[in-house]
């Protein structure tokens, strides 16, 4: 205790002891802490006003240093990241919120602007660092005060993960002028004292004129999404953006699923004009308020009509088939037992890489100018990913066999990182494994032993057989697979 407490003109009677603010047995007596033993006494002498015995409390609070009241229970509850309306409290129990003077927060901004029910952003910095071990209840705080002063709001706006940051803070329904009082505090729970910086306030416009005054900022407006979407997923970038800001929205299916409808609406149910960018995202304008985005994901439609649903490459062929590595030969068929031939191997292959710009020459007599695969024939060649036969032929429409897809998807990954590495050993436990060529040896343990290439239902790996668009398929599927 601070010795100034004391009563300096009591007798030394009572020099030794905390007079309390506290009634004694009857009106005029006041209870103290015994100086000698710090029992409580309620027999104190008379306190008549004016006599030598003045009337000290027991301890001292500077009332400057209380920052503001709460509930001694539940006082400070509510959603981190929102401002909530202060109730009336009824009770008699309240706890304090003081001053550590050890705090050096300060925000940025000393004024901000905004529409009604918009959010502005503010920079703050010397928070206090929110550590789940040594500091787990530290805040970034907020008072909402109305032009009178009078708090009408109170929320914990962030846990800071840095010293500088900032926060964002949803301003009222109805214009005006209002103060913000943010603060760094220390929330330590019910019936006990929280700690906090000083007060840094910034002015607050609200207004339906969006222009940001000096020093403001523009107003921001959130995106809701919709929640519980199913067989897809939906983003949006920026997730607070400010009117006339463009905002886009990226509308993800589930395998095998399609967007059917993406729509958004203003806070009015109003429509707000959308643009399809063609590759699963949507563009459009932010209006001067909060908008919903709805979204409706469906099957996408199964064309062929010999690719039946219990097929055992009825998956592959739709992976491939959603993915645009290669289609039907119609709209109705996709020909599952047809032959793949070396040109469509190619066009497969080059829609996998993203069809990457070609600059190379043409350097095969049997590949035309012009056609479906030129593109790709010349790209696989500059890239040494699929090689010709010689004497400039190519072999556009010759059947691939099983030993050239994996001499060739060899190559892919090998263009991408993966493949053996120094010394290595896998057998191929097939009678037919000798049957093999010595120039896909390498490509086809590597495949064989990644699963891209299994054996035929007789137990043979048939390395020289040609390949049917449905094994091709299920090759390409299980390659893409290995990431």
């Amino acid at each position: 205790m601070n010795s100034t407490l004391r009563d300096s003109v009591s007798q030394s009677f009572y020099h030794d002891s905390w007079w309390l603010r506290t009634p004694g047995i009857n009106p005029n007596y006041v209870a103290y802490v015994r100086g000698d033993n710090g029992n409580v006494s309620v027999t104190g002498a008379h306190a008549n006003e004016g006599s030598y015995h003045e009337v000290h409390p027991a301890c001292y609070l500077n009332l400057s240093s209380v920052l503001l009241t709460s509930p001694a229970e539940n006082g400070k509850t509510g959603e981190v990241g929102t401002l909530s309306t202060i109730p009336d409290y009824t009770g008699n129990k309240w706890k304090l919120t003081v001053l550590d003077n050890d705090r050096a927060f300060n925000v940025t901004e000393t004024t901000a602007r905004a529409l009604p029910g918009g959010g502005v952003t503010l920079h703050y910095t010397g928070a206090t660092v929110c550590d789940e071990t040594d500091a787990p209840n530290e805040y970034v705080s907020a008072l909402l005060c109305d032009s009178e002063g009078e708090p009408i709001s109170y929320g914990k706006l962030a846990q800071p993960s840095s010293a500088s940051g900032t926060v964002t803070v949803t301003a009222p329904d109805e214009t005006g002028s209002y103060t913000l009082k943010l603060f760094s505090e220390q929330i330590n729970g019910n019936n006990v004292t929280d700690y906090a910086s000083a007060f840094d306030a910034v002015a607050l416009t609200v207004s339906t004129d969006p222009a940001p005054s000096s020093g403001g900022h523009t107003s921001t407006y959130p995106v809701t999404l919709p929640a519980n979407v199913e067989n897809g997923a939906v983003t949006v970038t920026p997730q607070r953006p400010a009117a006339g800001q463009t905002v886009t929205l990226t509308a993800a299916p589930d395998e095998g699923y399609r967007a059917d409808a993406v729509t958004v609406t203003d806070k009015d149910g109003k429509a707000v004009a959308l643009t399809d960018n063609g590759d699963g995202t949507y563009a459009f304008t932010m209006p001067a308020s909060p908008v919903e985005v709805a979204a409706v994901f469906v099957p996408v439609e199964r064309p062929f009509v010999d690719v039946p649903e219990d097929a055992w490459f009825y998956e592959a062929v739709y992976y491939c088939y959603d993915h645009d590595l290669f289609k039907g030969i119609d709209a109705a068929h996709f020909d599952p037992t047809g032959t793949m031939t070396r040109a469509m191997f190619a066009t497969v292959l080059y829609r996998m890489a993203g069809e990457p710009p070609v600059t190379g020459e043409n350097p095969f007599t049997d590949v035309e100018n012009g056609t479906w695969y030129t593109d790709p024939v010349i790209w696989a060649a500059s890239e040494k990913i699929i090689e010709g036969y010689g004497d400039g032929l190519f072999g556009t429409n010759d059947p691939v066999t099983r030993e050239q897809i994996a001499a060739i998807l060899y190559r892919y990954a090998q263009s991408k990182g993966q493949g053996f590495v120094g010394s290595w050993m896998f057998p191929l436990d097939y009678p037919d494994a000798g049957e093999v060529s010595a120039w896909a040896d390498e490509a086809m343990h590597w495949m064989v032993m990644n699963g891209v290439i299994t054996g035929n239902p007789d137990g043979t790996l048939a390395p020289k057989a040609t390949a049917t668009r449905a094994e091709v398929a299920t090759m390409l599927m299980r390659f893409e697979g290995l990431g």
